[in-house]
């Protein structure tokens, strides 16, 4: 009786672990459908694991000014400008494609900073 008891409270355990991971994960993405969102989201959410995903086109230049990580997820950006030791890491969620996704639905990419494809399994926004 008590070998029943501790393994039901083990897996009890081990449920809710699972579970409060899962619920972790999902607050690490940031959903936007403005560009007024998503420069909020830029300057606000610095500590990593997050990235954030657009949920619309972006009519506008965005200014990155640190490290982020973005999920495109089928819509484009007009224009981006990555500052000088920037780095703005780009995937499609959409299409799951993580190589130059920027290339190919970003207008136009200015700056002196990079934009790179997300690095495979790595999400997330930290400061410059």
């Amino acid at each position: 009786m008590k070998k029943k008891l501790l393994a039901l409270l083990c897996v009890l355990i081990a449920g809710a672990c699972v579970l409060a991971a899962v619920v972790m994960a999902d607050s690490d993405v940031i959903s936007v459908g403005t560009v007024e969102e998503l420069n909020t989201a830029i300057s606000k959410y610095t500590d990593a694991p997050k990235y954030i995903q657009l949920t619309a086109d972006m009519n506008a230049t965005i200014t990155v000014g640190k490290t982020v990580y973005l999920d495109l997820n089928g819509n484009d950006i007009t224009s981006v400008q990555v500052e000088e030791g920037c780095v703005l890491y780009c995937m499609d969620s959409a299409t799951d494609t993580y190589e130059d996704v920027a290339y190919g639905k970003i207008g136009a990419i200015g700056g002196k900073g990079e934009v790179k494809p997300v690095p495979a399994g790595k999400v997330g926004v930290s400061e410059a």
